[in-house]
């Protein structure tokens, strides 16, 4: 894994968005996953992803060679289940907190739908529709979320977020 130590005024968001890194700021919940630690040094309320993260801290990532071997450790796992759908990202940072101290993965992806932009928060990947059915009922427990639904997602997302996973642990 590669390492990336957070400088003044950095947050996940931003760092999710540099080069170096995931190169898109809205990956910041994969930055998450791989360092489930930081949730125990960025206590108190508010986006997560947009608080200042102490100088010096550790963040492992993935590497452009990890995501690749990830991607084939996942083989064509290309079914998600949705979460939420809507026009701003505000109230996905609390769910995908409580999904990480659950151990379950999240992502949040940005598409265009007649004219406008969306951005729905998904958990991934599974092999069949049955496989990510059992991740809905748990997500439904651990979240109260109703209203989950199951879709397969394009290659082009599975090969953008697909990667930054690693060896499923959930």
């Amino acid at each position: 894994m590669g390492i990336y130590v957070a400088q003044q005024g950095e947050t996940l968001f931003s760092i999710s968005g540099s080069e170096e890194v995931y190169s898109h700021p809205l990956k910041w919940p994969l930055l998450l996953w791989s360092n489930l630690a930081i949730l125990d040094v960025m206590p108190g309320k508010g986006a997560l992803e947009h608080k200042e993260l102490p100088v010096g801290t550790k963040l492992r990532f993935f590497t452009r060679e990890e995501r690749k071997d990830n991607l084939k450790t996942l083989g064509n796992k290309r079914w998600v289940v949705n979460m939420v759908s809507d026009k701003n990202t505000k109230g996905m940072s609390r769910l995908v907190v409580k999904l990480a101290k659950a151990r379950i993965p999240a992502y949040i992806t940005m598409s265009k739908i007649n004219g406008e932009i969306w951005f729905r928060l998904r958990c991934g990947f599974f092999e069949s529709p049955f496989e990510a059915k059992e991740m809905k009922k748990r997500i439904e427990e651990v979240t109260g979320l109703r209203d989950l639904w199951l879709s397969k997602v394009s290659q082009q997302e599975f090969e953008a977020y697909g990667g930054l996973i690693g060896q499923r642990s959930y």
